[in-house]
């Protein structure tokens, strides 16, 4: 019998949340509202910002949001105390496109030698189906000296966060899956407490993982159909906005946009299912090709501005550019696989001087070729404008003064066109 089966207490449990990012952070934020919490990141600029009410992917941006029950630390020792453990580490993949997992391996093994008996271990990170029982576990256990289900459980509960977006994570349905019934049902107590809406059990863990990757997958598709629609709409020379204008009349018609695809989800959960795919003898087409459409977005954008400039007879060599919007969504600091790094890279290939301007991004993760700045003040006047990004912020400044008399403004998301001349969209 688990241990938990007895009459206990859950909420005297105490939950450690693993990785302190735009998942993590959250997550021990709300589950602070019912338990003790602790919040470790190895990072020790991370907590010494935390621990003084300073959040830099503004999830959060005060002490108010942080209540008593919550620590943060980079520091973890075993505990008296029964435990669940939240893994919510980045799961990225390498220039190769594969999983990445290093990061999720390293905290399996030192959370490996942190089990108590009765602990339990829940990874919302996102990876392919099987990598859970295949990877993460036997890593707990060859780290510690108990048994799978008889001392301590695992857990999946794949995360579901949209960077940016204010709403409260506890409105959001969740997913869990266990290692057998007994564990799920202790871990669908442990998530029921926190999350209000409904919190759904799965058979297994790979059916967890695997949805997750759908979920994801499906929106990346989706988003390529319309960037491929606009690419052909381009060589045809019709207007793309007039053409998506017209099919969104149909009851049916789902209101998908062109656009740049990046940050941690969507640019990189296919290719986790895709490398599984193969591993399994299939060679997916629909979602490589999609990721294939998706990623060649910047080049067409970047071509696309080059076009327009010749085409209005400006010398590319002495030519100016300003990129708006660094980071991968609106509103948002995050700039993990933000597209519009390598639009800025290749539009240096056309010997253009490029400046990428945004207030809301995190500085500290720009890369150093960028010629960036976060300071109106600093633009100069120049001979295209690109609006990557339409950050809310970008709606009240005089964007219009940044222009030459001949110049060009391509407004990739077609937002600001009651303000600005512009010339195109996609």
């Amino acid at each position: 019998m688990h241990w938990w089966t007895k009459e206990v207490d859950i909420f005297k449990t105490e939950i450690v949340v693993i990785g302190l990012g735009y998942v993590g952070l959250p997550t021990a934020v709300a589950f602070s509202n019912k338990f003790k919490v602790i919040g470790f990141d190895n990072n020790l600029q991370r907590i010494e910002e935390l621990q003084r009410g300073f959040d830099r992917n503004s999830i959060t941006s005060s002490n108010s949001s942080f209540n008593a029950n919550l620590l943060f630390t980079n520091s973890l020792q075993k505990s008296n105390l029964h435990r669940v453990f939240i893994i919510t580490v980045p799961t990225p993949v390498d220039n190769q496109k594969n999983p990445d997992l290093s990061s999720l391996m390293e905290v399996s093994a030192f959370v490996g030698s942190l089990l108590n008996k009765g602990d339990l271990v829940v990874y919302e990170s996102t990876t392919f189906p099987g990598c859970t029982e295949e990877v993460c576990i036997p890593l707990l256990t060859a780290h510690s000296d108990l048994s799978l289900r008889d001392d301590y459980g695992v857990a999946y509960s794949p995360e579901r966060i949209s960077p940016g977006d204010k709403s409260s994570i506890i409105d959001i349905p969740r997913l869990i899956a266990a290692i057998d019934t007994p564990w799920l049902e202790y871990a669908f107590l442990i998530y029921k407490a926190i999350y209000q809406k409904n919190v759904m059990r799965v058979s297994n863990i790979k059916v967890a993982e695997a949805a997750k990757l759908v979920e994801n997958c499906q929106r990346d598709i989706n988003i390529s159909f319309m960037n491929e629609i606009a690419i052909i709409m381009d060589k045809l020379s019709i207007n793309n906005q007039e053409v998506l204008s017209a099919a969104k009349t149909k009851w049916n018609f789902l209101p998908f946009e062109p656009g740049l695809v990046g940050g941690h989800c969507i640019s990189v959960d296919p290719y986790y299912l895709i490398h599984k795919s193969k591993e399994a003898g299939y060679e997916p087409e629909v979602i490589g090709a999609g990721r294939k459409v998706n990623e060649f977005m910047s080049t067409f954008v970047a071509s696309k501005s080059v076009k327009l400039m010749l085409e209005k007879g400006i010398d590319l060599k002495k030519s100016t550019a300003l990129i708006l919007g660094a980071t991968y969504k609106e509103n948002c600091p995050d700039t993990r696989n933000a597209k519009v790094f390598d639009i800025f890279r290749e539009l240096q290939e056309y010997s253009i001087s490029v400046t990428l301007f945004d207030p809301v991004a995190d500085e500290s993760t720009i890369p150093e070729d960028i010629n960036f700045t976060n300071d109106f003040s600093n633009l100069s006047y120049y001979d295209i404008i690109i609006i990557a990004v339409p950050h809310q912020v970008f709606f009240d400044l005089p964007i219009s003064n940044c222009l030459k008399s001949v110049s060009v403004v391509f407004d990739l998301k077609n937002r600001f066109t009651s303000q600005l001349p512009v010339d195109a969209s996609l």
